[in-house]
């Protein structure tokens, strides 16, 4: 992340936090602090200033490190909404991870039926569009390429079938196969 100036000192910095705990700093902190609590309309200006701010400041990091944010991030970050704070996370997430957008995923989830990739249950993509409710990305884990999506459950049992290597899949077929109740006796079918 790109600083401004010189970096603090251990000096400056004690100083600045010996500053803080003195008795008057903490009155002035907790005379403004009351006053947000006691004038809503004051705490509101006060949290619009300080948001103001940072996406000031994360826009240009946004600008410094493109690699590192999605396309159109700039522009979520001026949304205000704590759904919207979801949706920038989970943005951000998804291209650090796969090199992926939320709308790619979207599209992914129109592709598929808005259904599980496997079990083909229906499965939701979250509150207005905005952050994903019950839908996992399945991946490779070897080169992160993603193959679709899925439920939590047929994720999760994916990730246990993915821990089974060689013919540890094999014999968990063989063993089903072997105790299935409505199979004839000795009509055990092996691949």
């Amino acid at each position: 992340m790109p600083t401004k100036g010189k970096k603090m000192s251990l000096a400056h910095r004690a100083k600045l936090s010996a500053a803080h705990r003195r008795p008057a700093t903490r009155a002035k902190h907790r005379a403004a602090m009351q006053r947000v609590y006691a004038d809503p309309a004051y705490g509101a200006k006060l949290s619009a200033i300080q948001y103001a701010r940072w996406a000031v400041r994360i826009q240009t990091v946004v600008a410094a490190y493109p690699d590192q944010y999605p396309p159109g991030y700039a522009d979520l970050v001026k949304l205000t909404r704590p759904e919207d704070r979801e949706r920038r996370s989970y943005a951000r997430y998804l291209w650090l991870r796969f090199r992926a957008t939320v709308e790619d995923v979207a599209r992914l989830y129109d592709a598929q039926g808005r259904r599980c990739g496997w079990c083909r249950r229906p499965i939701g993509f979250g509150r207005g569009q905005r952050a994903p409710l019950g839908v996992y990305v399945d991946h490779d884990h070897r080169n992160d390429r993603v193959r679709g999506l899925l439920c939590n459950r047929c994720n999760r049992f994916l990730g246990i079938l993915e821990g089974v290597h060689g013919s540890g899949l094999f014999h968990l077929i063989r063993y089903l196969q072997a105790t299935d109740p409505m199979a004839p006796p000795g009509s055990v079918d092996v691949l």
